[in-house]
C-alpha cells in the first residue's frame, strides 16, 4: 500500500478509463474524473476554496452563525411542520420521501441559492434521476470492461445517458443565471462562490479546468 500511494501515488492515481464515466457531467466530473493527478487536485482545490469561502458567510440574521447553518435550521422547520402537517391528515405515514425532499432542497440551497417546494415538479424530478441514477449504475454496465459492447443496443446504458444529460442540462441552466446575475459584492451560494475564484485565480491553462 505504502508502495502503491506515495512511492508511485501517480501511476496509481485517479480512477479507470471507464465508458461510462465520459457520460457524468460530460467527463470532468470531480468525482467520476479520469483525469491525472495534478487536474484532479487542481480542480478539488478550486472546489475547496469556493466551499470554505461559502462556509464562513453570515447568516441573513444574527440568528444564524453562517448561512449554511441558516439552510439546514429552515429546512428542518419547514420538515418538521409538513411531517404535523401529514400526520394530522393520515395519521400514519412514510416519513422516508419527505426526508429525502428536505435533503435534496438543502443541497439545492447551498449550491443554487434556491429552495422548492416539496410538490416542485422540478425538484421531484431531480430526486427521481437521483434514485434512477443509482439504481442503473447499481446494475452495472458491461460495456465497461468489454469494449466492443459499447457498439452495441443497451437500454440501460441508454437509460444512464439520459439521466446524465437532464441532470447536465439542469445544472447549466442554473450556472447561467448565476452568471447573469452575479455580485462580487453579494456571495449567495456554492456556484457564486465558484465563480468569484474562478475569476480571481489565473487558472493552469496547461491543467485545462473548468467548472461544470
Amino acid at each position: 500500500v505504502r508502495q502503491a500511494l506515495i512511492k508511485q501515488g501517480d501511476d496509481f492515481s485517479g480512477r479507470p478509463d471507464l465508458y461510462s464515466f465520459r457520460f457524468i457531467s460530460n467527463g470532468k466530473s470531480l468525482a467520476f474524473s479520469t483525469d491525472q493527478a495534478g487536474v484532479w487536485r487542481a480542480r478539488r482545490k478550486l472546489a475547496y476554496s469556493a466551499l470554505r469561502s461559502f462556509a464562513t458567510l453570515e447568516g441573513t440574521t444574527p440568528q444564524y452563525s453562517c448561512v449554511l447553518e441558516e439552510h439546514v435550521c429552515k429546512e428542518g422547520e419547514y420538515l418538521i411542520n409538513e411531517l404535523n402537517t401529514v400526520m394530522k391528515a393520515e395519521g400514519s405515514f412514510d416519513p422516508f420521501r419527505y426526508i429525502v425532499v428536505s435533503v435534496a432542497n438543502v443541497i439545492c440551497g447551498m449550491c443554487f441559492g434556491r429552495r422548492y417546494g416539496h410538490n416542485d415538479q422540478e425538484l421531484v424530478s431531480l430526486v427521481n434521476l437521483s434514485d434512477e441514477f443509482g439504481q442503473v449504475v447499481g446494475s452495472g454496465n458491461p460495456a465497461d470492461f468489454i469494449p466492443i459492447l459499447q457498439f452495441l443496443p443497451s437500454a440501460s446504458m441508454k437509460k444512464f445517458v439520459r439521466i446524465n444529460d437532464h441532470f447536465i442540462e439542469f445544472v447549466q441552466k442554473l450556472v447561467s443565471e448565476h452568471y447573469v446575475t452575479f455580485n462580487k459584492d453579494n456571495i449567495r451560494d456554492i456556484t457564486d462562490s465558484l465563480i468569484d475564484h474562478c475569476e480571481d485565480r489565473k487558472l493552469d491553462e496547461n491543467s485545462n479546468i473548468q467548472m461544470s
